[in-house]
């Protein structure tokens, strides 16, 4: 995600995380992850409500409303592979933030079409 410095506007990407493994869909170094990467969003379930920009699958966020995850979260299907199986990956539709400049960061802004 990219944030405005000057607006706040908090703007989802096609940039992942340095430590993302596209192979594997899993953080490279989960333990120290915030150390490692100082932006990453230490996310827990109390704190849920100052990230509104997290999807409706998001499983903190179900877990906060007090509902299930989905079928497909790997919690549930007791496989990682469940994402891509379910079509709700990010396979193909991101690039490691190593390959982007940080001048044109903006330039991988999703720009979402409105459905009718």
């Amino acid at each position: 995600r990219f944030q405005d410095t000057e607006s706040n506007r908090v703007a989802n990407t096609t940039i992942i995380c340095q430590l993302f493994d596209m192979k594997t869909r899993r953080c490279t170094n989960y333990p120290q992850r915030h150390e490692l990467v100082p932006a990453c969003v230490h996310l827990t379930v109390d704190r849920i409500k100052a990230f509104s920009w997290l999807p409706p699958t998001c499983a903190y966020r179900l877990r906060a409303a007090g509902l299930p995850l989905e079928d497909w979260h790997p919690l549930n299907s007791n496989t990682p592979d469940s994402v891509r199986l379910a079509g709700v990956s990010v396979d193909g539709q991101v690039i490691p933030e190593h390959h982007v400049h940080p001048a044109d960061i903006e330039l991988h802004i999703l720009k979402w079409v409105k459905e009718a």
